[in-house]
């Protein structure tokens, strides 16, 4: 632990990172150490407190459909979970999402049709709302060539109506995707990259709640709900020129935010993510963190070492592991690309 140089952690953006790998842990995992049993009854708990506390707020009038999401439920089945064909039982509860979704979140449950209908209903809800507040404002994508550029500012305008902020906005994109002539880039395995920058978002044009919705609808407005594609997602946590490079401390509520959204409103989505550069000392508390996640979320989160500073370069060498050497400079000169 005396190795461990902690404000260095806190006064960039590399505390980001390790926000990003625990809330990764902590909203989808248990402690190995935690029963199933006790797991279940504890949830239980948690769900009848939950459930009490939306009635109250319906009785109120003050649901927040944005933040109105399902707790994590535990992968467990039950015994009527087998009694009844599980996907005609969503396609009932859920009638408007695709044959994929029922699939993907009754997965990520772990065959729980209890969790997964609750999750799914919440996630078809989100979706529809999305769609009215689009409506309502005469939200349309505009099309100026740059597709990726017209899908962020489509995202952007509807959170920014959903957060009840200034349309007139104009919201740095804090993530993107890339192409090469003419076909999206993806890593060695052939996943689609997004690339995320949070470096260069601006509190004080937006709250980090809006950057978190609007990061969310881009992605909900890429991928294709027909389809099971599964991405890989690059996060540069450097800082770079002439952005706003708000302090760590500032960047963890996006951080959270942004990783609930997407953990609960995209499960089986995530390939790999790939958290670059990271210094030594955060290494460290990884192999530290990592004894206790499940394996399989483990070998998805991927830390890249190297210097921090804006004028260093990336690390590359190790970055060609998971991508083309071709993708990777074209990460690189993406950044530098946007500094002013």
């Amino acid at each position: 632990m005396a190795n461990v140089n902690w404000h260095a952690c806190m006064v960039n953006s590399h505390a980001a990172a390790l926000f990003v790998v625990y809330l990764f842990w902590y909203f989808n995992f248990h402690l190995p150490c935690v029963s199933a049993k006790n797991a279940v009854l504890k949830q239980r708990s948690i769900q009848k407190s939950h459930s009490s506390k939306q009635k109250a707020q319906v009785k109120k009038g003050n649901v927040n459909w944005l933040n109105a999401l399902p707790d994590p439920i535990p992968s467990t089945s039950s015994e009527s979970d087998e009694e009844e064909d599980k996907d005609i039982a969503l396609e009932k509860a859920c009638p408007d999402a695709t044959a994929m979704e029922r699939q993907r979140f009754l997965t990520a449950r772990g065959g729980s049709l209890s969790g997964a209908k609750r999750s799914l209903a919440h996630y078809v809800q989100w979706v529809h709302k999305l769609e009215e507040t689009a409506r309502q404002y005469s939200i349309q994508r505009a099309t100026t060539g740059n597709r990726d550029v017209d899908i962020w500012n489509e995202a952007c305008a509807i959170a920014l109506k959903a957060r009840h902020e200034p349309l007139e906005t104009t919201l740095p994109q804090v993530i993107r995707t890339h192409r090469i002539e003419g076909s999206d880039v993806t890593d060695l395995q052939g996943y689609r990259i997004f690339h995320i920058i949070p470096a260069q978002m601006d509190d004080k044009l937006a709250k980090t709640s809006t950057y978190a919705l609007a990061t969310a609808v881009y992605i909900n407005l890429h991928l294709d709900r027909e389809e099971g594609e599964r991405v890989t997602v690059c996060m540069d946590v450097r800082a770079g020129r002439g952005w706003p490079n708000i302090h760590a401390l500032r960047l963890i509520p996006f951080m959270q935010q942004t990783t609930t959204l997407l953990l609960r409103l995209f499960p089986e989505r995530l390939h790999r993510c790939i958290l670059y550069p990271v210094p030594s000392s955060f290494l460290w508390v990884w192999r530290m963190v990592s004894k206790v996640i499940d394996p399989l979320t483990k070998d998805k989160i991927c830390l890249l070492s190297g210097p921090n500073k804006i004028v260093a370069p990336p690390p590359f060498d190790q970055m060609y592991e998971y991508m083309d050497e071709s993708v990777a400079k074209l990460l690189e000169d993406s950044r530098i690309a946007a500094f002013k």
